[in-house]
């Protein structure tokens, strides 16, 4: 019977985390478009340019949140709850104290420097955010360990459903600063419901014996935290530098498309992520949990990006004509971060493998192509379209190369890794040829893939190629459900 009942929890939290997901990006997709309308380039910008505090911000902490959740489930699989609740409470005071130095830092330079008013009360907001996403976060990551799903999910849908209603109604009479701190009023209520709703007290504990192991580890891993944060934002920063807030403001559109191929690992792997540390601290295989997800999303992914390509002409021209820049880097994003997205995984078992440094020399060879190319194409003139192709140059590098190293930490043989890798890149291709035939198909009938029909024909198209990975998927889906996933609970 244990067999039985481990697989549906697995698929019934991988599906609440996924109905979390879609529910929170869409109403983050409607929330990115009006407030892109509201403020336009120039005040989108900014306000993309102000996020980069609290982006930052999240490395403050020094790798302790990144310790607690490997340290905890590995703790729990061997039996140690007592010691792992102690180090929960440990990590949480002290990456609590650190948001709050940060906050004080922030807040102290809004109101000193000389700054004009409005960006001033933007500041200060952005400090006390700071603090607000650390409990937050801190919050999501316990949630997470404790493998309560739906506390997580919860969580995740009313912060971005607060979000939608408090920014947009701040924004517009108030612009940027309204955004602001629309963001941090959604983001304290639902904080403070979340706290309330958590099964397990928590309360602050400093302990120096059990910190200084924590820090050690947490500055290991927050190397390649923080490597990660600036891979995830060199492009925003070479834009800001480069082409200025309001470029800034029109390449966010481009993010904002390219999230929506980023809920789909995220849950996944939310649900995932603690069951490989469980089974390394339990001396079981993780085999099985870094392939199966990896091979569902290859076949998912693409087929959600060739969408959203399809699709972006269309809704950009319509409902944000002033951003029609964002077109171009926003298919290029979406046709190739389905090997970025797969490598979520694939870190997890060299970070419970203690393979950090591998991901940590990875990162550095990403930066520097992703640095290079961007650099290149904006001083040769081509603005955030080459920003988008040095930023596919890495997703492809970066994903490619720690999927590579996963496989070789779980000592699978060459032939297999080869296979693995096949499978994972040629569902790419495989959309994107489908579409390159559904655009001559488009112009040949007379029509415009900013015109519904055009559309339409463009669609249907790629779901007439997408029919083989929609079978190869709902057979991983089968594969995941029926297979006993040593170490799952």
């Amino acid at each position: 019977m244990k067999k039985m009942t481990k697989v549906p929890t697995i698929a019934r939290q991988i599906a609440s985390m996924t109905s979390a997901a879609i529910g929170s990006k869409a109403i983050g997709m409607i929330r990115g478009i009006i407030l892109a309308r509201v403020l336009g380039p120039t005040g989108y910008g900014t306000l993309n340019g102000l996020t980069l505090i609290t982006t930052y911000s999240e490395l403050s902490h020094l790798g302790t949140l990144n310790a607690m959740a490997r340290d905890m489930p590995i703790a729990i699989g061997a039996g140690d709850r007592r010691g792992a609740d102690h180090t929960g409470k440990v990590a949480f005071s002290f990456s609590v104290l650190t948001a709050a130095l940060v906050a004080v830092v922030v807040i102290c330079y809004a109101l000193l420097a000389d700054i004009a008013l409005p960006l001033r009360v933007a500041l200060v907001g952005m400090g006390l955010l700071v603090l607000s996403q650390r409990l937050l976060r801190y919050l999501q990551t316990r949630a997470r360990v404790e493998m309560e799903f739906h506390l997580v999910a919860l969580l995740r849908l009313g912060n971005v459903a607060l979000q939608l209603i408090l920014c947009v109604a701040l924004a517009i009479p108030f612009g940027v600063v309204g955004a602001v701190f629309g963001i941090l009023i959604a983001q304290a209520i639902v904080t403070l419901v979340g706290w309330r709703s958590f099964k397990k007290r928590i309360t602050p504990v400093f302990d120096w014996k059990r910190l200084k192991p924590l820090m050690r580890l947490g500055l290991s891993l927050l190397w390649i935290t923080s490597l990660y944060t600036v891979l995830n934002s060199i492009d925003r920063l070479l834009i800001l530098k480069w082409l200025g807030t309001e470029q800034l403001g029109v390449y966010a559109i481009a993010l904002l498309a390219v999230s929506l191929m980023a809920f789909v690992p995220c849950a996944v792997g939310q649900v995932i992520s603690p069951r490989i540390m469980r089974a390394y601290g339990g001396g079981q295989s993780v085999t099985h949990l870094l392939r199966q997800p990896i091979l569902l999303l290859s076949l998912l992914l693409p087929i959600i990006g060739g969408v959203g390509a399809a699709m972006v002409p269309f809704v950009i021209t319509r409902l944000l004509p002033a951003y029609s820049g964002a077109i171009v880097p926003s298919q290029v994003l979406l046709l190739s971060y389905t090997p970025y997205a797969a490598r979520s995984f694939a870190a997890e078992v060299l970070v419970a493998s203690d393979l950090i440094s591998r991901i940590a020399m990875l990162q550095i060879v990403g930066l520097v192509i992703a640095i290079a190319v961007c650099g290149s194409a904006l001083m040769a003139g081509h603005g955030i379209v080459g920003v988008s192709c040095g930023m596919a140059a890495m997703y492809w590098f970066f994903g490619i190369s720690i999927l590579v190293a996963a496989e070789r930490a779980v000592a699978s043989p060459p032939m297999a890794v080869v296979r693995l890798l096949l499978r994972v890149i040629l569902p790419t291709f495989w959309v994107a040829g489908w579409i390159l035939v559904g655009y001559q198909v488009v112009n040949r009938l007379g029509f415009s893939t900013t015109d519904a029909e055009g559309v339409v024909i463009l669609l249907v198209f790629l779901f007439v190629g997408a029919v083989p990975l929609l079978l190869g998927a709902w057979n991983q889906v089968r594969s995941l459900l029926l297979t006993n996933m040593k170490g799952a609970e």
